[in-house]
């Protein structure tokens, strides 16, 4: 009897072939694009046929990869559900999420959470122990690759529509000399390089309680794209568009070697994707 291929191999197979990108697929499944590479030659020596064309401009997949994929899909994903049967249907997914993307960003989404899937939110996690398995899935601000880039970040400035004093915000960095400026810890560069030779004189260490100051016409801050965006949405803050957006890395989702194996892990993966790919709408 032939034997199967390997499972690492299909399943690197079927997300190049849905992504048509090497990299894509190793972003999505927490490895490097050699990796991947190495797996589905693997899985091309054992079906002896090229699954995809190779190109300057990605990848494509060959009439026999297409065949395949559309063989090998529906059958992975009842592989999937077999090993999930096994899974406590009482054990909540637990996501590491920082306390201020999971009160701006991930709470106002939550009743769209797939029926049936519980979350255990935690915070105070390093990234070696979320993928030790102290977590199933983590979001972090830039981890090291390989993860799975999943929200954008932009940084803007934004102020209450007026001030405490009654004025209206400042339009541009001409007018920063008669407001107060406000930080956020780890963020001193950001006032040096949109307005040169200004400081901040209140620095905050999170961001909800510096978005509250700011909301009470305190002064100015960092508008930190997707956390402001519930304050702005609410008109308690507003975007001054003499400043500008300037790009400030992304987000990341990072998943222990348990996300692969259950399906309610899954579930929540895809689901947070999802979000992500509508978070700027």
């Amino acid at each position: 009897m032939r034997r199967a291929p390997n499972l690492m191999g299909v399943e690197a197979f079927l997300a190049a072939a849905e992504l048509g990108s090497f990299k894509a697929a190793a972003d999505r499944l927490c490895l490097t694009a050699p990796a991947i590479t190495r797996r589905i030659q693997a899985l091309e020596r054992h079906s002896g046929t090229s699954l995809f064309d190779r190109g300057a401009g990605g990848v494509k997949l060959t009439a026999a990869g297409r065949e395949l994929a559309a063989r090998m899909g529906p059958a992975l994903e009842e592989l999937r559900a077999a090993l999930a049967a096994g899974d406590d249907p009482g054990s909540p997914v637990r996501v590491r999420v920082s306390r201020s993307l999971a009160g701006l960003w991930l709470a106002p989404r939550l009743s769209r959470l797939p029926k049936g899937v519980e979350l255990d939110l935690r915070s105070d996690m390093t990234l070696e122990a979320c993928l030790a398995g102290e977590a199933d899935l983590g979001i972090f601000y830039e981890p090291p690759p390989p993860a799975e880039r999943l929200i954008p970040v932009e940084i803007t400035v934004v102020s209450a529509p007026r001030l405490i004093d009654g004025r209206a915000a400042p339009k541009d960095a001409t007018e920063l000399s008669s407001v107060s400026l406000i930080d956020l810890a780890g963020q001193s560069w950001f006032w040096p390089r949109t307005a040169p030779g200004s400081r901040a004189s209140l620095t905050f260490d999170g961001v909800q309680a510096m978005y509250e100051a700011v909301a009470s016409g305190l002064g100015l801050a960092p508008g930190v794209h997707p956390l402001v965006e519930p304050y702005l949405a609410s008109a308690r803050l507003v975007e001054l568009p003499g400043f500008g957006r300037m790009p400030g890395g992304a987000y990341h989702l990072v998943s222990a070697r348990r996300a692969s194996r259950s399906r309610s892990v899954a579930l929540v993966r895809d689901w947070l994707l999802r979000e992500a790919s509508g978070s700027n709408e």
